[in-house]
């Protein structure tokens, strides 16, 4: 008897319907085939329901390394990641995601949004050069500085806008405005970390224009 199926549901259905199955090589095996397309759509349940591994049933499910396929967007939603785009975030990466924590525990943190974005930088980049974060920003436009937030990524390191911009409005506080730029050049802190005194800075730059245009310290 052949086995049906990939948790062989299907097979299982066969054995127990004896006296359907009796003649069934008399009628083009139908009913061989009915319990083969049924099994198609029982078989991802019983992974769940009765996984492979003698664990108990629903387990897998809560488990980021061993999750289904097909039911890691439901997992990732209970961690608070509403949508999985395979296309921004690998199976791989987000079943890591989804194992510290996910972002919905700690959504609106600034530690959620260096997280959020992290995936399209290499991965030993420290994060004060993932992102630059200016809070309390003026934007202008009668918006209050209290509720803006502006952060900068750099160009130094080639990165999809789009994708960051999408990471770190899903990740950001609620309530906040949120204004984000790819930018040129270093901002002050890699300046503090790369001259000891405003004399140096006199020495090294001919103007403030080539202060901010100076290529970015730190990086991977």
């Amino acid at each position: 008897m052949s086995t049906i199926g990939f948790h062989s549901t299907g097979g299982e259905l066969y054995e127990g319907t004896y006296p359907a199955a009796y003649a069934d090589s008399d009628t083009g095996r139908t009913w061989w085939r009915f319990l083969e397309a049924l099994s198609y759509l029982l078989d991802p349940i019983a992974e769940i329901t009765r996984p492979d591994d003698g664990s108990g049933p629903w387990v897998t499910l809560a488990s980021p390394e061993r999750c289904p396929t097909d039911w890691l967007p439901v997992l990732a939603q209970w961690a608070g990641i509403r949508r999985w785009n395979p296309e921004a975030i690998t199976e791989p990466d987000l079943r890591v995601l989804i194992a510290g924590g996910g972002p919905g525990f700690w959504r609106g943190t600034r530690a959620a949004m260096i997280a959020a974005v992290r995936r399209f930088y290499p991965p030993d980049m420290a994060p004060d050069y993932l992102l630059f974060f200016h809070e309390r920003a003026a934007l202008g436009g009668g918006l209050d500085p209290a509720y803006s937030l502006q952060i900068y990524t750099y160009d130094f390191v080639d990165h999809d806008p789009n994708l960051v911009r999408a990471a770190l409005w899903a990740a950001k506080p609620a309530g906040l405005i949120l204004d984000y730029e790819v930018q040129q050049g270093q901002a002050w802190f890699m300046l503090n970390e790369r001259v000891q005194d405003w004399a140096q800075v006199n020495s090294d730059y001919e103007s403030w224009d080539a202060v901010h245009r100076d290529e970015p310290t730190g990086g991977p």
